[in-house]
Order: structure tokens, then C-alpha cells, then sequence
């Protein structure tokens, strides 16, 4: 049964298969995919790098096929992104098969892409021999073979692939596949990719350990392949850039902030007061309609100037200036408030404080919870045993809860999933998400960015948020996929304005409204 926010994750075998029978002989649907792979590429590649590109020294190299032509299409759009965003001519220079070997859609790609180009672009063509186009480019992008490759390597083929990673760059990017990636084990050069756009359907040696290295950040790019009830079997899917839409559907009217719901957040210690407040500004921005946090009381009053659309609970602590046990009072007399409850996210390893979140979480069986971070143990994840939860740890306190060391298997995943009744966001540069029913989800929406502290904190907070909203009901699975996404986006956003360098985890927050439009 199709996941809807997910597309099925398919080897190169599968893949070609599945597109044979979509376009079943028809060039005009082939023609569309085309357009649609390169185009979309694209726009991915310029919500992140659009900012990167220098001066404008672009080098190419296509393929004979629909991989080539996918990547002429690509050039294309980014010849007239340049000509628009820039004062000063730009060079494009094309390294492809003689015309007489194009394939029709590389043929009429070619032909699109030589049309368009204005008189700001220079566009030259270097037939075949890459090691002609000399000298130090801005942007490579790949589009040699794609998902047709199979061993042996044609020398060629060999010998373009390592020109390519020889030739300087300051970015370097393969569409749909790098070349000489396979369903086999590698043998042969495979381009090394900064990032790759996988156009269609997400292919399997992407997130293959073998070939992660080469293919660089991936970014699925979604073109219908999966529209229309279409799927696929697998035991892994990617999510699709959809699996937010629901957040951002038009609010009733008449309606309240009690429609949408009220998340608790126990967060924060002395030593780390900030995740509180990240916490609730992601949840803000989740849409839920109330966030109450309770917060060491050292902290609450200037939390409640710095974020006073969230209701803070000033609470005691204990010898280690983490929550204590006593607070369990201030929790009970609001409790029949929330709708959702998210722990854990810079509490500390204190006992009492674990007592605490255990305790809170007892009161309420009945709603959806979060742990995070320290709240991310057996005795929280027993005191919180309920329908609707969700954990969201990185490899090191996953260990702490199945005792398999990184790098952890999708079995290990989903037999932590299944033995703990939870669903599991294992946080990585490709997130993975587990609801126990043996498939698993991959997120690869985020950037190296989020690779600093008080991401996970943010994360949390939208996955709270999105939890506890009562329009949408969502399952702890569905809020972990669309929190990664969201969070991604707004990343990704955030480092095309920034840079990934002086970007600061709390800058992200300020991308999610953006973020929610992709």
C-alpha cells in the first residue's frame, strides 16, 4: 500500500522497469519527464546554490541519453537564471557526444538550451574530450550515464569520469545518478558529486554506504512519477516534498487557538538553557494553537521577553540545576490542558529529573508525546507507553536504548521501533524514520548546516507542534517526516542567504514560514 507523502526507494533494475511502463513507448511523455527533471533539478539546485555560482564558469557534461538531456535542461534553466541575475557575461561550456549519437530527447535538449541562451551567456561546445574545457569552473554538472550504467565500465566512460573529479571546482553536482554508481558493488570510478539530484525516483545506491560518498547530499526530485495511485514495493521510501502540505491548508473560519491544539514542553536545564527556548519557537511556527514550556526558573522571565507568544513556566531545580521532582505539582494543575508533550530536549541526566518527565507523562496516557535528547531512556519511554509516540534520537543515544553501535541498520531501526512501540526519527545526514511496520522512511531533505548544536532542538519542536495540532491528527511517523523536511527546507534556505559558515542554529527558525512554501 503506497505511503502518500512517501515515493518508494527502487533500485536502478526497478527503476528503469517502473519508467518503461509509464512513458510504454510514448516519446511525448518522455519528452515531459524530460523537461520536468531538468527544470525541477533546477529549482532545487538554486534554493541552495543560487548564491554560489561566482562568475558564471559552467561546465556540462551530458550523455547521449535521457540523463544527458535531463542535464542539458538543467543548463537550460541555469543559462537563463544567470542571463537574469547577472551583470556580466557568463560561459557554458558543453562537453558531449558528437549530434549524430544524440538520442532524440538530448538532441532536442541541446537544440532548447542553444535557443535560449542570450547574448550575456557564451556557450561552447567540446565534443567527447573533457580535458579540453581547461581551467578552474564554478559548477560541473554530470550527467554522463545516470541510472543505466552497468559494468563492465566502457574506457571512455572511465576516462570522463576521472577528468571530471580531476577538474577544479568550486561545486560539483551529478543529476539523477553519478556516473558509474550501479546496483553492483564498485568496481570502477564513480563521479564524486557535491550533491545529487535524483530526478523521478529516488534510486538505491544513493543511500547505498558504498556510494553515499560520491553522490554528495541528495535531494529527491519529485515529477509525478508516483501521481495518480501509482507505487511501487519497497522496503524503503523517500519522503516527497508534499509530506508538508498538510500544515499549510487554509484554517476554518470561525475557529480558536484551541482548534490547533496546545503542546507542553519540559525542557532546559542550567547548563542548557537555550533548548527550551528553541524548542518553543520551532513549535510556534508549527501552527499549534498554545506552548506552554516549563523551564528552569533561572530563565523563564527572560525567556517570556525574548519569545512572549509562549506561555513559561518558571520551575525549580535540583542539586545538579536541572527540573525537579517537585514541579511534578505545577504540571498536574494544568495538565488536562495539552494535546501533546515534548521531554527531554536539554534536561540533563539528572535522576530527578527523569522521576519528573516519567511522572508528568503518566498523567497523561492519552495524547501524543516526544522525547528527546536525555528523555531518551527505558524509564521515560515506559512511563510515556501510549498509542502516539515518538522518539528522536542521534546514533549515540539510539545506543543508549538498543545497544547496536553506529552505524545502525534499518533491521536494528525497526526492531527498536517494534520492541519499544514508538516510532523513531534517527537523526543523521539522512534522516530515517521507523513507525515499526518495517519500512523505513528516508528524509534527505536536510543540509551539513543543521550539523550544530540546537538543531535537533529545533526538530523536536516542530515534531511537538505538528503532534499536538488537533486539525491534523497526524501519526507520530507522519509529524517525524514532515518535521525533517520542514527543517530542511528551511536549512537549505537559510544557507542560500547565510552561508553554512556563520549560520547559527537559531537563524533557521526565521526560515520555516519560507520553507513551508516549497
Amino acid at each position: 500500500m503506497p505511503i502518500p507523502y512517501c515515493d518508494p526507494v527502487l533500485t536502478c533494475k526497478e527503476s528503469s522497469v517502473f519508467e518503461s511502463e509509464i512513458f510504454s513507448g510514448n516519446p511525448a511523455l518522455q519528452d515531459e519527464a524530460v523537461l520536468k527533471a531538468g527544470t525541477f533539478a533546477f529549482r532545487e539546485f538554486a534554493l541552495e546554490f543560487g548564491n554560489r555560482l561566482g562568475c558564471g564558469r559552467i561546465l556540462v557534461a551530458a550523455g547521449s541519453g535521457n540523463n544527458g538531456a535531463d542535464a542539458l535542461v538543467f543548463a537550460e534553466n541555469l543559462a537563463r537564471f544567470l542571463d537574469k541575475n547577472r551583470n556580466f557575461s557568463s560561459e557554458i561550456t558543453l562537453c558531449i557526444p558528437s549530434r549524430e549519437k544524440l538520442k532524440p530527447s538530448a538532441k532536442k535538449a541541446l537544440e532548447r538550451l542553444l535557443n535560449s541562451v542570450s547574448k550575456l551567456s557564451k556557450v561552447y561546445l567540446v565534443e567527447s574530450e573533457i580535458s579540453k574545457a581547461d581551467g578552474e569552473f564554478d559548477l560541473v554538472v554530470e550527467g554522463l550515464s545516470g541510472m543505466n550504467f552497468r559494468p563492465p565500465m566502457r574506457e571512455d566512460l572511465r576516462e570522463k569520469i576521472e577528468a571530471l573529479n580531476s577538474t577544479k571546482a568550486r561545486l560539483k553536482i551529478s543529476i539523477d545518478l553519478p556516473a558509474g554508481a550501479s546496483d553492483f558493488a564498485r568496481k570502477n570510478p564513480v563521479f564524486k558529486a557535491d550533491a545529487t539530484y535524483a530526478t523521478g525516483i529516488a534510486k538505491s545506491p544513493l543511500f547505498d554506504p558504498e556510494y553515499s560518498e560520491f553522490a554528495g547530499r541528495v535531494r529527491y526530485v519529485d515529477i509525478g512519477f508516483f501521481s495518480g495511485g501509482r507505487s511501487a514495493e519497497s522496503s524503503r521510501y523517500c519522503a516527497a516534498s508534499r509530506c508538508t502540505g498538510a500544515l499549510n491548508s487554509l484554517r476554518k473560519s470561525p475557529t480558536n487557538k484551541k482548534h490547533y491544539g496546545h503542546l507542553f514542553i519540559i525542557a532546559g536545564s542550567e547548563a542548557y538553557k537555550g533548548a527550551a527556548l528553541l524548542n518553543a519557537r520551532a513549535a510556534l511556527r508549527s501552527g499549534v494553537g498554545l506552548v506552554t514550556a516549563f523551564v528552569p526558573k533561572i530563565c523563564a522571565s527572560e525567556f517570556a521577553a525574548a519569545e512572549p507568544s509562549a506561555i513559561w513556566i518558571p520551575c525549580e531545580m535540583d542539586d545538579f540545576g536541572s527540573l525537579a521532582l517537585e514541579n511534578l505539582s505545577l504540571f498536574r494543575e494544568r495538565a488536562s490542558q495539552a494535546t501533546a508533550i515534548l521531554a527531554g530536549s536539554g534536561v540533563g541526566r539528572s535522576k530527578e529529573t527523569e522521576v519528573f518527565i516519567s511522572e508528568a507523562l503518566k498523567m497523561r496516557p492519552d495524547i501524543p508525546a516526544v522525547l528527546d535528547a536525555d528523555a531518551i531512556t527505558f524509564e521515560c519511554i515506559a512511563a510515556a507507553e501510549r498509542k502516539s509516540l515518538l522518539l528522536t534520537p542521534h546514533e549515540g543515544e539510539f545506543f543508549r536504548i538498543s545497544q547496536k553501535a553506529p552505524p545502525v541498520s534499518d533491521e536494528a531501526l525497526t526492531n527498536a521501533s517494534i520492541s519499544l512501540k514508538a516510532a523513531i526519527l534517527l537523526k543523521s545526514n539522512v534522516e530515517r524514520v521507523s513507525g515499526g511496520s518495517g519500512r523505513i522512511i528516508l528524509c534527505p531533505g536536510g543540509s551539513p548546516a543543521l550539523a550544530r548544536a540546537g538543531s535537533g532542538d529545533i526538530l523536536a519542536g516542530l515534531a511537538g507542534g505538528i503532534l499536538a495540532r488537533k486539525d491534523l491528527e497526524a501519526s507520530p511517523q507522519e509529524a517525524a517526516v514532515a518535521a525533517a523536511q520542514w527543517l530542511g527546507n528551511a536549512s537549505r534556505l537559510a544557507c542560500g542567504k547565510i552561508g553554512e559558515t556563520a549560520l547559527a542554529s537559531s537563524d533557521i527558525i526565521k526560515f520555516l514560514p519560507e520553507a513551508l512554501e516549497i
